[in-house]
């Protein structure tokens, strides 16, 4: 049976520039605030030994340029709204 993050999962990737907006996040490590924050993918990691997906980089236009999430909790922001 999949877990919730596979049924999250969008096939088609995200490319640095495209804007996005969180959708999902564990908040053990982000803190509930991040979701449905907007912002732009400034670099992407491919999946290394162990990792399933993508890890993105995105910058939401706070104090912190850089937050780390993986592909699966971000989806293309479609409102197209500046972060």
């Amino acid at each position: 049976m999949p877990d919730r993050i596979d049924r999250l999962y969008t096939p088609v990737p995200l490319a640095v520039g495209d804007r996005v907006r969180v959708v999902s996040l564990n908040p053990r490590f982000h803190g509930s605030a991040l979701k449905d924050r907007r912002g732009i993918v400034t670099a992407r990691f491919e999946p290394a030994e162990g990792l399933k997906w993508a890890t993105l980089e995105v910058d939401l236009g706070d104090q912190y340029p850089r937050r780390y999430f993986l592909e699966p909790h971000l989806r293309r922001d479609t409102k197209g709204e500046s972060p």
